[in-house]
């Protein structure tokens, strides 16, 4: 129930525009055997028609979790469905380029109405889920910034709700994790688990160092410049965590090592010691309390 639509399901790349894309919903919902508003959602006349000339709308959805005052919301946006195609550039490999067409959207009308009144509800931790970055103003890879109307409406929206509770951005798509920090928001992107790219300039493993530490050390360059991340890209396998700690009212997010090193191992405890293995080792991570 909790899968979201993402990257070429719901289009080609980088835009919304396949004429089979309502079959790819229909597909998506049956797979996940969703049988909730998704499945009958219709976006208003404003929004865009599919192939047969009807309107439909995305796949978000959002649900909270917890007890008393301590409650955890998780919305799933949907980001690809009403997207407009992005400004195109004669850059290698990087495509995309900012539009500032005032009729750009990456979400519907009725998608935006939707999310204020989920930001609406009472909840102490939000976790925001795009399927594409939200803060990154170094990637040209699809992402928010590439349409800025729609970045500062999303951006405005979240920080109205930042006093009484921890909103935490949620992507993937790059494959490579980092995490970012901007007005007030914070974003762990994570990916990938299995096929992260490495970097276009070459990290020099000297001083016996290993490749997670050029993943994730300051002290070695990086091949994307961009003033909102807090550390480097993590370059090799990963995959993100989130820990909630309501006794001292703070959360941990983490980018953590998917993979286990060959012929790494080492023991836990004196007696009835237990090999483990690096996988799962932070690589970063990132804490701040909870209002």
């Amino acid at each position: 129930d909790y899968g979201q639509m993402k990257g070429r399901g719901g289009g080609v790349g980088d835009t919304n525009h396949n004429p089979y894309k309502r079959k790819a919903k229909e597909l998506f919902l049956d797979f996940f055997n969703i049988q909730d508003e998704r499945r009958k959602r219709h976006g208003n006349e404003d929004d865009f028609a599919d192939s047969d000339g009807e309107e439909d709308d995305g796949v978000y959805q959002s649900w909270i979790w917890g007890r008393g005052e301590d409650k955890v919301q998780v919305i799933l946006l949907d980001t690809r469905w009403s997207r407009s195609k992005f400004t195109q550039t004669n850059e290698t490999r990087e495509t995309n380029g900012q539009t500032h067409d005032p009729n750009a959207r990456i979400l519907s009308e009725d998608q935006w109405k939707w999310l204020e009144l989920q930001l609406g509800k009472e909840a102490r931790i939000r976790l925001i889920v795009s399927s594409i970055q939200v803060l990154t103003d170094g990637s040209k890879d699809e992402c928010w910034r590439m349409i800025p109307n729609e970045r500062t409406r999303l951006e405005k929206m979240l920080q109205r709700v930042l006093l009484n509770s921890s909103t935490i951005l949620i992507s993937g798509n790059r494959r490579v994790g980092g995490i970012y920090q901007s007005n007030g928001l914070i974003e762990i992107t994570s990916s990938s688990l299995t096929h992260t790219i490495p970097s276009r300039k070459k990290c020099s493993l000297q001083d016996g160092a290993t490749e997670e530490g050029c993943a994730s050390s300051s002290s070695f360059s990086d091949d994307e410049f961009d003033q909102n991340r807090v550390d480097q890209l993590v370059r090799v396998n990963n995959f993100g965590s989130i820990e909630i700690d309501w006794l001292n009212d703070e959360v941990t997010i983490a980018l953590r090592k998917a993979d286990a090193t060959p012929g790494f191992s080492h023991w836990e405890g004196y007696s009835n010691a237990i090999p483990l293995t690096d996988a799962g080792m932070v690589l970063q991570s990132h804490s701040f309390p909870i209002p």
